[in-house]
């Protein structure tokens, strides 16, 4: 397999795959650029995504101590991001406490395989018995169900990760799978956060399941077309669709959840703040 030297696996990447081989050996091996939209109205879409990623700054800024006066003044200009930071700042109330080390957009790896598995979490909250807990918002306009929450990789790489990593982060002590939580919290449902509670069975059905998953990804090649995704309604949202013959128009915004990771431009003017690093 011919994928870059610097190649790390994350939530997402693992997802392209197990949505469609075919869509990550287009993407990160072969590294095909295709002239096509994610979704319609692109220029809704491409908003939306914007307003999620600029959500998640704000959400970092207010850990980092930025006066909630000042985030409101930012956030006042959007109507959307108004009403988002208004539901967090009231559920955030709720879940921090003076004795918990709070980490806003902590990175941490673990090694799988012979290669780097990599996560980026909104927030991570460790309180003084070691309780760990991951909290990723979303502000996908539907509440999903969580029975596709738990299909999700995210719900395991997650919890996964922390867990094999855990001795990167300063004062904790021996954790074990038991005592990490996850939590979903939706800014469009704000009074319904998904929790997943994680355990040590659960973390070797994980390493078990992402090892052979990362082993499958080895065996792919350039030369030889991967495998397509069985499921059509998937292809309406992949930008090489007509590329596969899978249709040339693409899914309404409308019916398109928020992808996990944002990596849209910040176009905030307030001073960016780097991530803890370890």
């Amino acid at each position: 397999m011919l994928l870059p030297s610097n190649f790390q696996f994350s939530q997402s990447n693992l997802q392209d795959f197990s949505d469609c081989p075919r869509r990550f050996q287009l993407k990160y091996i072969n590294q095909l650029s295709w002239p096509a939209v994610e979704a319609e109205p692109a220029l809704k879409n491409e908003r939306l995504l914007i307003l999620g990623n600029n959500f998640h700054k704000l959400a970092q800024q207010h850990f980092l101590g930025v006066p909630k006066e000042d985030l409101n003044a930012i956030a006042g200009k959007n109507e959307h991001l108004s009403k988002w930071l208004e539901h967090f700042l009231i559920y955030q109330s709720q879940i921090t406490h003076k004795s918990t080390q709070l980490f806003p957009e902590i990175s941490l790896s673990a090694p799988i395989a012979d290669y780097r598995l990599f996560a980026k979490f909104d927030l991570l909250s460790v309180d003084p018995e070691n309780h760990l807990i991951i909290y990723d918002w979303k502000t996908s306009r539907n509440l999903p169900k969580r029975a596709w929450l738990q299909n999700r990789l995210q719900t395991h790489v997650y919890p996964y990760i922390l867990f094999r990593s855990a001795n990167s982060i300063p004062l904790l002590d021996e954790v074990s799978p038991d005592k990490i939580n996850m939590v979903y919290w939706f800014s469009n449902h704000p009074s319904e956060p998904v929790h997943f509670r994680y355990d040590t069975k659960q973390f070797k059905r994980d390493d078990s399941f992402l090892t052979k998953l990362v082993k499958q990804v080895e065996a792919l090649h350039s030369e030889d077309a991967a495998a397509l995704t069985a499921d059509l309604k998937l292809c309406e949202y992949c930008v090489y669709r007509s590329l596969c013959n899978r249709g040339i128009e693409a899914g309404s915004s409308d019916e398109m959840d928020l992808p996990d990771d944002y990596e849209i431009g910040i176009d905030f003017n307030f001073e960016q703040i780097a991530e803890i690093e370890f």
